[in-house]
């Protein structure tokens, strides 16, 4: 199995597997399109680096038990309390590693698009016809908040959360559950078992691939 086929089987099933279950491939522009295909290649680069692969072979394919006990060994995923998401040492899990990672990934996309982080000094949070409108991004201007180090989407939740308590009757606690995003950079490889099962796909250990 390559990438051709892998991108060919993501965009014949809208792309469910990369965090859009609810748009359509050709509703996208073409920013988001790109975003998503670099998103899907970059699903073999983090398989990989935990000793799997994918194979269109059903007899060799790992059950989602095997597949998790690889990828979060520690079980996060199985407890019902709020998903941790830790990346400091020395506790940092494989599955902490990997969304770091793909943080790094999604901003070093974002820097070779033409998109620079944007000033802390243009970040507002205002309400129009009783909607909030949360200004992180531009993209005409090719701005973007999120572009930062880790401790740098810290300080930026910190920030955004305290404006929203400013404009709301909000508390600071459920602000920040609105904006931190962090979990976006673990969605798509806490799903990516079922998401590639329905799509006929296997994850396999790269000793059963070769």
């Amino acid at each position: 199995m390559e990438v051709k086929d892998i991108l060919t089987l993501l965009k014949n099933n809208d792309l469910k597997p990369i965090k859009l279950k609810e748009q359509l491939w050709q509703k996208l522009n073409s920013y988001q399109q790109s975003s998503n295909i670099a998103s899907a290649v970059n699903i073999f680069t983090k398989l990989n680096l935990l000793g799997l692969d994918v194979s269109d072979n059903n007899s060799s394919g790992l059950s989602e038990i095997e597949y998790l006990n690889v990828y979060d060994e520690n079980k996060i995923l199985e407890q019902n309390s709020p998903i941790y998401y830790n990346r400091k040492k020395p506790n940092i899990t494989k599955r902490d590693a990997l969304a770091y990672m793909e943080h790094l990934r999604w901003n070093a996309f974002m820097l070779v698009n033409g998109y620079i982080p944007m000033p802390k000094s243009m970040i507002k949070v205002y309400k129009e016809n009783d909607k909030l409108i949360i200004y992180k991004n531009d993209v005409n201007l090719r701005l973007h908040a999120c572009i930062t180090t880790d401790k740098g989407l810290e300080e930026y939740f910190d920030y955004l959360a305290k404006l929203i308590v400013k404009e709301t009757n909000i508390n600071y606690e459920e602000a920040f559950n609105i904006v931190e995003n962090k979990k976006y950079d673990y969605m798509l490889m806490d799903t990516i078992y079922n998401d590639l099962t329905l799509l006929g796909v296997n994850i396999v250990s790269i000793k059963k691939a070769q």
